[in-house]
């Protein structure tokens, strides 16, 4: 068998490229196909047929672990074997063709790489034929000797183009720089005021849970003096706690007096900074230490007097 006889449908090095494709079976099919001349498998049933019958053999023959030559050889007979299938011949005689050509090429010892195949080889292709297309004989015989309906139309489909402004309406890089930052500007402000009514809206529920608590606790210690004793216990930690209270009362309203007063004078003293001349460079210094003294002095006795108060 001369190298012109074995290479027919493709060459080795389009076999191994076709080979080292086929991690991606969508490029390995693609390539295969433009190889045999199969350019309308996509659309084409019987075109997808053959490339599918191409790919099922040299797949076959690779998992075999056949060398170049002997994949070669292999697709040479399972493509003349379909060519006779789909050219009509009943099955016997597509079956006596596929035997003899097995039989013009099983060796004792075929070689490493070789056209021709071992006994298990020949029973191994025998296997896949029988599996493939010997099974499905008369399918392949229908779909390439019965004409199959063929629709043609035309399809009419509107194209629309984006429309393009004019010139005139066009912008410079600095305003359309300028009106991203605008917005931009006018995003960060929606957010802000959002997070800040946000935390007003927390603030206000806390306020008024707070409001609540006080309310509950208030109401709950009026309702505990309210009640009446059931023992000499009782009665006596309900007066304590009825004079107690009384006391508290009269010391807030006492502290809020003083409060009162406090201001007062604070406002009095501030008033009278205001309107009083600027003193001396020599005495300004020690006025104003003992103005500070005599104001820090009336905000500690007020924030003392809201404290006991409260």
């Amino acid at each position: 068998m001369t190298e012109q006889d074995l290479w027919v449908h493709f060459t080795q090095e389009q076999l191994q490229e076709y080979l080292d494709l086929l991690k991606d079976p969508d490029a390995a099919a693609g390539y295969l196909a433009s190889v045999l001349k199969l350019h309308k498998y996509r659309f084409d049933a019987r075109e997808a047929i053959l490339l599918d019958y191409a790919t099922y053999s040299l797949d076959f023959a690779h998992k075999q672990s056949f060398g170049p030559t002997r994949k070669a050889s292999w697709y040479n007979v399972a493509h003349r074997v379909l060519q006779t299938c789909i050219g009509g011949a009943p099955y016997e005689e597509c079956e006596a063709c596929f035997k003899g050509l097995m039989l013009q090429l099983v060796r004792p010892r075929p070689g490493t790489d070789t056209p021709y195949f071992s006994p298990d080889q020949v029973a191994a292709v025998g296997g896949f034929m029988a599996h493939g297309l010997f099974r499905h004989y008369r399918l392949y015989q229908h779909v390439f000797s019965t004409e199959q309906a063929h629709i043609s139309y035309t399809a009419e489909l509107q194209v629309e183009t984006a429309r393009v402004p004019s010139f005139e309406a066009a912008m410079s890089q600095a305003e359309w720089d300028a009106m991203h930052e605008k917005r931009r500007l006018e995003a960060e402000r929606t957010k802000k005021a959002a997070e800040e009514a946000e935390a007003a809206r927390l603030a206000e529920e806390a306020r008024q849970a707070e409001e609540a608590a006080k309310r509950f606790a208030e109401e709950a210690r009026k309702a505990e003096l309210a009640k009446k004793p059931a023992t000499l216990d009782e009665a006596v930690a309900q007066l304590v706690a009825v004079r107690l209270e009384a006391e508290k009362e009269i010391l807030a309203a006492e502290y809020r007096a003083k409060e009162e007063e406090m201001r007062a004078k604070i406002t009095e003293l501030e008033e009278t900074l205001a309107t009083r001349k600027p003193p001396s460079a020599g005495g300004a210094k020690k006025k104003e230490a003992k103005e500070a003294r005599e104001k820090e002095a009336a905000r500690e006795a007020a924030k003392e007097a809201a404290a006991a108060g409260s």
